[in-house]
């Protein structure tokens, strides 16, 4: 049974939580972006499906703050302009979906689109670090809108796009440093975005601020240990980890799921 989030005074194993959550979404952002995923599951023990979407956010945020510094001018601006016509729409959607149904329906649509991930990494698996033909040739257009569309409806609805774009990119041929860089833009501006829309849906509390700030601290301690990380790995290493972690990401959230 998962604790519940009463907007009360944090018990022990939530603040063990919410400390534990932000330092993975700093190592995912500066150094594994797959692994945003596991950030998922966890906090939902301690807060529920629903309740921790928004303080996940401002974990996610913070982190994308130390990805930008770090990685921001390797962006390939080609790729994400390519998603721009799908990822509005997926947006709007999630956060109607996270505002409108039960927590239970939440936890099981993660499920879903973790689902939907492992299935992509099944059909659309390519050598990893295999450089592309050119950074405008990673996909037909409908490809990437459909990317676009299902990176933000995920990362709205249950803030799992991760392995999503991970995949996406992968399959685009990009290094790890241009990986890394055109990520932290994305979830940069996908997650500004989401701030407007989770404030107009009424899913960001005081509550929810209040716990974030409990935990918001460990997120530069992870960024450190993510970009210390990235620094030892070369391209292919790094992209097979990728593809590990978003198997187990997969797993994991279907588990929770059924």
């Amino acid at each position: 049974m998962p604790v519940r989030f009463s907007g009360s005074m944090l018990t022990p194993t939530q603040i063990l939580i919410l400390l534990l959550s932000a330092l993975v979404a700093g190592v995912a952002k500066t150094g594994l972006p797959a692994i945003t995923a596991l950030v998922v599951p966890v906090m939902a023990l301690g807060f529920g499906a629903k309740d921790s979407v928004p303080i996940i956010l401002l974990f996610y945020l913070m982190g994308d703050l130390f990805a930008l510094r770090h990685y921001g001018k390797d962006c390939e601006w080609p790729l994400l302009k390519g998603l721009i016509p799908g990822v509005i729409p997926g947006l709007v959607l999630g956060a109607a979906t996270i505002a409108w149904v039960s927590e239970r329906t939440a936890a099981l649509l993660i499920g879903a689109i973790v689902l939907c991930i492992a299935m992509s990494l099944l059909f659309r698996r390519r050598p990893p670090a295999e450089p592309a033909e050119s950074a405008d040739s990673g996909g037909i257009v409908a490809t990437r809108v459909l990317t676009g569309t299902v990176a933000g409806f995920a990362t709205s609805a249950a803030n799992s796009a991760g392995p999503i774009m991970a995949l996406y990119l992968l399959s685009s041929g990009l290094r790890k440093r241009s990986f890394l860089g055109t990520t932290a833009w994305f979830f940069f501006l996908v997650n500004l975005t989401k701030v407007g829309l989770y404030v107009a849906f009424g899913i960001f509390t005081i509550h929810s601020l209040k716990a974030a700030m409990a935990g918001v601290l460990a997120v530069p301690v992870g960024a450190w240990i993510g970009k210390r990380f990235a620094d030892r790995m070369g391209d292919a290493t790094f992209a097979r980890l990728i593809l590990v972690f978003v198997m187990l990401s997969a797993f994991m959230m279907i588990a929770k799921s059924v």
